[in-house]
């Protein structure tokens, strides 16, 4: 996308695009963050903060899922999930 077309969108259109578009998330998308202003700056690393702590969560509930065995568990070995 160029920057003539990004320039077009909203704060966050510009914003949910680069989110859901991982390699978007290059030089020219930052700069089309950071050229769409402090708010849109602002949202785009409360947005990165929440999937950040949204990941480290699912991380903790895999690892304890993973560290459950027959003996801490409290059920049978056929029965951990």
């Amino acid at each position: 996308m160029n920057r003539a077309l990004l320039q077009l969108l909203s704060q966050e259109e510009v914003i949910e695009i680069i989110l859901n578009q991982p390699a978007a998330m290059n030089h020219e998308g930052i700069l089309a963050v950071y050229e769409a202003g402090p708010e849109a700056v602002i949202n785009l690393i409360s947005s990165l903060i929440d999937t950040i702590t949204e990941l480290q969560e699912r991380v903790k509930a895999l690892e304890e899922q993973l560290n459950k065995n027959s003996r801490n568990s409290n059920k049978p070995p056929d029965q951990i999930s």
